[in-house]
């Protein structure tokens, strides 16, 4: 079996989001292609029985009592590689759980046979993250992939696809959500923010830095700053000792400096980011501009 598509980024330690729903495994055939749903959580009964009680032992708990269903495996076999694929196309990869256990080894595509799967397949809302990632993190592997794409023979709209996504890739986004932010920023039609903006005082000091930064000309002539979480990024500032109540008046006080250096904030959270809508009415309330004119 070998892993591909977000999965196989998953494998290379790219984002990945929540608990995949579907594991993507490279489908032998055309005819091989598809879901498959497991008839049973697990095939060994017994041996996911002790398992789950061996859990519950140790205090984790489990939902009704029992080990999670196991994902969806949905095989492809239209993803832009050769058929059958060859082996530079894969590799043998580990695999280590959240604390770092090893647990063993698996086949899986190489980061740019994945990422130019992904790329070439997804919308930029669910690839924006793993390109900003493989820019900041690994830009020899985003070449990789950029010289990929130009020699697979992908249809058009699947090309166009792929090279929008790296072409919005910036390595500035220091989180996976602030990559879907902008991402959703861009496609609810407003400006592109500049990213990991530094405020600054009369006396050149830093104040704080905010994800991202607008300039608005109309409406209001103050700049916009936009955070993903509510929080500034003040660094060690909010840590130690002195964190809780503390903190928070810290931040009040910057929050009050900003406001005389002429700067207005606008937060939202991941629930914002669920619901376009809303997020896109928060944005128009907060005098967010609009695009123009639109970038493709």
């Amino acid at each position: 079996m070998v892993f591909t598509h977000q999965t196989a980024a998953v494998l290379h330690g790219l984002p990945g989001g929540d608990f995949p729903d579907v594991i993507h495994t490279r489908a032998t055939s055309r005819g091989g292609s598809g879901r498959s749903i497991p008839p049973r959580p697990y095939p060994n009964a017994k041996a996911a029985s002790r398992l789950a009680g061996s859990l519950r032992g140790e205090g984790v708990k489990l939902p009704r009592g029992k080990l999670p269903t196991l994902p969806v495996t949905s095989a492809l076999w239209n993803i832009p590689a050769t058929h059958p694929p060859a082996r530079s196309e894969f590799e043998v990869v580990p695999v280590h759980l959240g604390d770092g256990q090893f647990v063993g080894h698996v086949l899986a595509d190489t980061i740019q046979w994945a990422c130019a799967t992904v790329f070439s397949t997804d919308a930029l809302i669910d690839t924006v993250a793993i390109a900003d990632h493989l820019l900041r993190h690994h830009a020899e592997s985003f070449a990789a992939t950029a010289t990929l794409l130009e020699d697979l023979p992908l249809p058009r709209a699947r090309r166009r696809r792929a090279l929008h996504t790296m072409s919005f890739a910036d390595p500035r986004s220091e989180s996976p959500k602030e990559s879907t932010s902008r991402a959703l920023i861009y496609q609810l039609g407003f400006e592109v923010p500049d990213l990991q903006y530094q405020v600054m005082d009369a006396d050149g000091h830093e104040v704080a830095r905010a994800d991202f930064r607008w300039k608005r000309s109309t409406v209001r002539s103050r700049v916009l700053l936009g955070e993903f979480d509510g929080l500034w990024k003040y660094g060690a500032d909010l840590a130690g000792p002195n964190g809780g109540a503390d903190a928070l008046a810290r931040e009040k006080q910057r929050e009050l400096k900003l406001a005389r250096l002429g700067y207005d904030v606008v937060r939202w959270i991941d629930r914002d980011l669920k619901d376009p809508p809303a997020f896109c009415r928060l944005l128009t309330e907060n005098g967010v501009p609009l695009r123009s004119p639109p970038l493709i």
